[in-house]
Order: structure tokens, then sequence, then C-alpha cells
């Protein structure tokens, strides 16, 4: 592949990477001149058309998701390369490294790295889940991270049919079943939730350095997912705090219903402020300290002078201990009202931003702005999305951010129409060559007889040409199957009169051809002797059909016969049935005169029976031969050989 073109545009520089149902590549887009990323699809994977066809109608899907953390998918085709069939998505080139490299690389990420991942990943499949597309595929693998540390999920043009191959196909993809949720691994109904469970385990990994579940086998690792229970990721790992430890447990749990309800609640959990702190540095109760202090005090015996001096100076460190506890007290109260005072400077200027997905424009302004919150606008077209109204936001409704924070909004500018432009007369091929540039597609071939467009060519097209369609519209087109042929079967003439033998023509749709007489011992006058096809032969209908008719027996045997025809003299003891021979000739139309022999070979033996000159002008001319049966012949002309029978 390195160094072809795909599509006319995509020039392959390098391959950077493989996965269990595809190859990437690095590639150059010619008419953007930026960098891209090209998957193209293993051929084991070609040769199922179903497979094939869920692979570009998923990527299609997938391209419809415009969000900071995913992979973003510019373009999906299919060309022929060396007579192989190549399909491909053409997607955003990321320049960084997976989250797995990451992790092999540390062994395990900071808690900080960990939970800056995790919010932007769920973010990411927050929108998916939104536009009702499942990623079913979340592993490390398939997450990259850029050299500013932004995530960057791929590989939902693949999604949907991931969990499909990975039973079908190869044993390279079963690596995913170490991030598989429990319903997928039983083959059970599956929702969003199912992501929630597989982020858990990315989050686990990200944090222990380690997956839950491994055995020697994926099967023994599916069974893992359904029936054991997940070490808390805080016995590995001590330092996460139990706030982390509990969510990534709630996003592991085994019913569905027990997980997260969204990858929005999710976030949320994420945000609270308690997920960093950790209770290992709390003072610790040792048994042993009072003890000790038991252990230094000794008895002493002192006079009244030295008492007097002790309980002085036991007064005077109580003072100042007590000045000192005093001093402590206010200075506390000071932190405590500054501390309170700077907490209520920062809540003052924090608000929470409203989620307006699928609110209008008009509203969703309203209410950015009334909360203090200022916002930008990109409008995308969408066949999801009714025409003004918000298909997502970044940050997310529910987060936390300072005053006049910016909150970017998508909104819809309806579905992407062209017009359909005229593709009657086209073969199939140039009507999706037409087609393919407007985002419009042919979903439904149909095939009819029709006598004046010729076979492979559309006769009609729905909708019809100059109506406005929407973009990855499909069209449904009828193809001429040309003339349509009609055949009969040949009936059996022979002996019939020849005026039956015409209307048995006529009647079967057939055409009178030649019909000339000919004397016959076997036929009677007047009946049909020869037919120029064998009874039962399919033939079109039209077919123009000669035919013989009987002259009745001839006064003697040789009456109308040429001269040149042969003396049966010479072998007056053989008794083999003779017959007569009749011999239409076609002049050459290379020459004007020409000479014509005929050899006839009896027995064995060879004898110039026919030797005369002809002129070309005179047309066609029939030469007839009493012979026997079993007599072959040779014609020559200009002693050249032409025939022989």
């Amino acid at each position: 592949m390195i160094g072809r073109t795909l599509g006319n545009r995509y020039n392959i520089i390098e391959k950077v990477g493989t996965g269990g149902m595809a190859y990437v590549y690095k590639a150059e887009d010619k008419i953007l001149k930026r960098l891209v990323a090209i998957k193209v699809l293993k051929e084991q994977f070609i040769e199922d058309q179903e497979f094939s066809k869920k692979f570009e109608i998923e990527a299609q899907s997938a391209a419809r998701l415009s969000h900071p953390n995913i992979v973003n998918v510019y373009d999906v085709g299919t060309d022929r390369i060396d007579d192989r069939i190549i399909h491909y998505i053409v997607m955003e080139y990321i320049n960084g490294r997976t989250l797995k490299d990451l992790i092999r690389e540390k062994g395990k990420l900071s808690t900080t790295e960990a939970v800056s991942y995790s919010k932007q990943i769920a973010s990411a499949l927050d929108l998916a889940h939104r536009n009702g597309i499942i990623h079913r595929d979340i592993k490390p693998q398939n997450i990259m991270i850029n050299d500013e540390g932004m995530v960057k999920v791929t590989d939902f043009g693949i999604a949907r049919i991931s969990s499909s191959a990975t039973i079908t196909y190869t044993s390279s993809i079963l690596g995913t079943v170490h991030y598989i949720s429990p319903e997928q691994a039983k083959g059970s109904f599956i929702d969003y939730k199912s992501d929630i469970y597989s982020l858990g385990i990315v989050m686990y990994e990200m944090l222990t350095g380690r997956v839950p579940f491994d055995a020697e086998n994926s099967v023994g690792i599916a069974l893992a997912h359904i029936h054991e229970k997940v070490e808390a990721p805080r016995i590995l790992n001590p330092s996460i705090s139990p706030r982390l430890n509990s969510i990534v447990l709630k996003a592991l749990e085994k019913n569905p219903e027990n997980r997260f309800s969204s990858c929005r609640e999710l976030i949320r959990a994420l945000n609270s402020r308690d997920i960093f702190s950790d209770i290992s540095n709390r003072a610790v109760y040792n048994p042993n300290s009072k003890k000790k202090d038991q252990e230094k005090k000794v008895a002493i015996y002192k006079t009244d002078h030295q008492q007097e001096r002790a309980d002085k100076k036991n007064q005077k460190n109580k003072k100042n201990v007590f000045l000192k506890i005093l001093a402590s007290l206010i200075i506390i109260s000071i932190l405590f009202f500054v501390a309170r005072g700077l907490s209520n400077t920062f809540k003052k200027n924090e608000v929470e931003i409203p989620s307006v997905v699928n609110k209008s424009e008009a509203e969703a302004l309203a209410l950015i702005l009334n909360s203090n919150l200022k916002y930008s606008i990109k409008r995308v077209y969408s066949d999801k999305v009714d025409k003004g109204y918000v298909i997502s936001q970044s940050p997310n409704g529910g987060e936390m951010a300072t005053k006049g924070s910016l909150v970017e909004i998508q909104i819809s500018d309806g579905v992407e129409t062209v017009k359909m432009p005229s593709i009657k007369g086209q073969t199939l091929q140039s009507a999706k060559a037409i087609l393919e540039p407007l985002g419009l597609s042919i979903e439904t071939e149909r095939y009819e007889f029709n006598d004046s467009i010729e076979e492979g060519k559309i006769i009609s097209q729905h909708p019809e040409a100059n109506e406005e369609v929407s973009t990855n519209s499909q069209i449904e087109v009828t193809l001429s199957k040309g003339k349509e042929v009609k055949t009969v079967k040949m009936p059996n003439l022979l002996g019939s009169s020849e005026q039956a033998a015409l209307k048995t023509i006529e009647d079967m749709k057939l055409k009178n051809g030649d019909l000339e007489k000919r004397y016959s011992d076997e036929y009677p006058e007047g009946t049909v002797m020869w037919q120029s096809y064998d009874q039962g032969t399919e033939l079109k209908e039209g077919t123009a059909i000669d035919i013989l008719i009987s002259k009745g027996k001839s006064k003697n045997n040789i009456t109308g016969i040429p001269s040149g025809a042969i003396n049966l003299a010479e072998d007056e003891n053989n008794t083999e049935q003779v017959k007569i021979f009749s011999m239409q000739i076609e002049p050459p139309t290379d020459r004007e005169n020409f000479k014509v022999k005929i050899i006839r070979i009896y027995n064995g033996n060879e004898k110039e029976v026919y030797n005369k000159a002809h002129n070309s002008k005179d047309g066609s001319f029939t030469i007839d031969f009493v012979d026997y049966s079993s007599s072959k012949f040779k014609i020559f002309f200009d002693d050249e050989l032409v025939h022989e029978n």
C-alpha cells in the first residue's frame, strides 16, 4: 500500500499501526494538503459483504460525531487496487500515542492524569450516547493522547460491528475481551452502560497498571467478567482516595442497573472535591505511647523551699501554656474566617453550566448568558437534530466553571440538501460516479425489459432529477434488461401439406423462409419433406423457417438429374439404397470467374464427378447427384477445398 493513492486523493506514506480488523496508515490529503490517518479493512473481512456494508454505514455514523475528544472522521470510501477491493476510513491524524503505550511506559498513572483522561473519555462517550451510538470497544488501544495531553477516542466507525467480529473472526481480535462488559460476555442485549463498564476497566488499569481480570484464554476472562468479584483498586494502589476507589467499583458493577446512570453522572462524580483526598497521613493511635509516658514519672522528695519554687514554676508554665493556646485559637479563628471568605469568593465566581442540548438556539443562548457565561457557535448539518436546535455543547451541562467561561455549542443547520441530478440513460457505474461526490448512493436496483433502452442502462430513477434531496439519501433506480426475447419450440412439419405447414409457422410466431420443391420417393406430392430446424429446437420468435415440398416420385431414377450424375452401372451388384444429393453453391466474392470441381468418395475410393467453370455474377446455383446413401463429397473452388461432407 505504501506509495499508492486511494480514491485519487490520499497518498499513502507509511504504516503506523495494526488492529484486529484493520491496518492504519499515515497519508497526505492531496486536495486539502494535510496529513490524515487511513484505516483500511483487512482482507479477511472484505469477502463478508454484510460486514463491509456495516463498516461503511457505521463509519458514516461516526463522521457525524463532532467533539474535541473524538477523532474526526473525514471520509469513507471504496477503491480497487491490484484487483482487490479496498474499504477505508479517512480520519484526523493524531500526533501522539495510545493510552496503552502510556500505561506500559509508566506502569500506572498518577491520580491527576487518570481522572483527567477518564473525564475526557466520558465526555466523548456522553455525546455518542446522546446520538444513539454505543462504542462497544472502549480500551486503551482505542484512546489516543496527543502531545498536549488531550484525549482522542477513536474507532467509533467500527464500534457496532466489533462485537460480532470478536466471535466470528481471528483470535487477534479477542484481546478486547479484557474490557468487555458482563452482558457482552453473555451475548445479551447491551446499551450505553456497557461502555461505562469498559471505561471502568480502563480507569482501573490506569490507576493500578493492570486489568482486573486475566486468564489463560479468552473464555476464562469472559467468565471472570460475569462471575468474579473485582479486587478494589485501592488494595493495589493505597494512594487512591476512598472516593475514587468507590467510583471505579461503581462503574464495574456486574448489574448495569447498579452502575452510573450516564457518563454525565460519572463526570459529576469525578468532579467531586474529595476525589484526591487520602486518609493515609492521619495520626495513628499507639497503645504503647501511654505506657512510656507513665514510665517517665518518678517520685521525688522536695523541701518546702523547693516545693514553693516548683509551684511558682508550674504556675508560670501554666500561664505560658494558656497564652499559647489563646494565641493559637485567635490565629485559627482568623484563618477560618479568611478561608471562609476566600471560599465564598470562589463560590461566588463559580457557576454551574446549564444543559442546552436539544434546546432552541434562542433558549440556549439565554440560559448561557443568564449564567454569566460566554458562548461560541458552530453550525453544522444534521439529519438527527432539527434546524436551529443545539446538537452538542462543551463543557457539558452540570459541570462547574468560573463566570465568563466559554461554552462552545453546535447548532443544527438541518439536513444538508443537494439537487438530484439526472442519471437516466447512464450505466450503474457511471451513475455512482455522478452521485458519490454529492453524498448520494444507490440503494435499490430493479431490472425490467425495455425495447428502447439499451441493456444495463437506467430507465427510471427515484427521486426524479432536479428534486431537492438530503445528502446521504439512497436512490432507487430501474435498469434495462434490453428487449425481451421470447422463444418457441420448433414444431414437426414433415408430412404436413404446404398450406398447413405455412399456417403452423405463422401461428407459432415464426417467419416463412425459403420454399423449394423437389422430387421424393418417400413423401407424397405437396407435403413437407424437409425443415431447416429439427423438432423441439428452441427458436426466437420471428426466426425464418425454410422448407422443401415434395414434387412426388419422378418417372425414372434420373429424370431431372443433370448430365454430371454418376453412372451407377459401374457397380451393378451393389444393392445399397440410392438417393438424391442436392448441393447449393454460393459463388466466392473475391473473384469473377471460378471453376467448381466435385470429388465423390465411396468405399474409400475418390472420383471426380464434376468440373466446370462458372461466373460469380450468375449468383447461387444447385447441383444434384444420384448416388449411394453412404457417399461423401469434396467441393473445390479453383483447386481450393471449400467443403467436405
